[in-house]
């Protein structure tokens, strides 16, 4: 899970791991693991989910955290635009340090969508450019166990 500050990753994780939202906000300092068993096309898989503290101007994830990665989930705020740039720069450094692989961009707080500043013209943008796009909500579930879903079914489609 990769995204600025306060997008949503650790809920997010939480609610795919236990259906659950904490309306309290939180600050992951490094990264927290999460685990949830799935089946996709008839094959069992185990899911471990690194959710990585978020990133700002003064504040990059470390590579180190990369190696070995299966696919990325990266999250923007659909409330806060600028947080799309952010994944854009996080994304360029992930390819850069381990290729392309796997991953899906969640706009998330679609509970919250009469306030988004990320429009469905900025979406299909994003489409365009070859990312694979989900609308979420960490505090209603919606669209949640399908993102996951659709990377899982990517990393074992690889």
């Amino acid at each position: 899970m990769l995204g600025a500050f306060a997008v949503g990753k650790t809920s997010l994780v939480q609610q795919f791991t236990t259906s659950t939202f904490a309306p309290k906000y939180h600050t992951t300092v490094g990264v927290e693991v999460g685990k949830r068993e799935m089946s996709v096309e008839g094959q069992d898989i185990d899911l471990l989910i690194w959710d990585i503290q978020g990133e700002d101007a003064n504040q990059e994830i470390s590579s180190g955290y990369l190696r070995g990665t299966a696919g990325i989930i990266f999250v923007a705020d659909g409330t806060r635009k600028e947080t799309l740039d952010t994944v854009t720069t996080i994304s360029r450094r992930v390819q850069e340090s381990i290729g392309p692989i796997p991953s899906v961009l969640l706009i998330n707080k679609y509970d919250m969508s009469e306030e988004w500043e990320v429009d469905d013209v900025a979406i299909k943008q994003l489409n365009a450019q070859g990312w694979s796009t989900q609308k979420t909500s960490a505090k209603t579930g919606i669209g949640v166990d399908a993102a996951f879903e659709v990377l899982a079914r990517d990393i074992v489609e690889r």
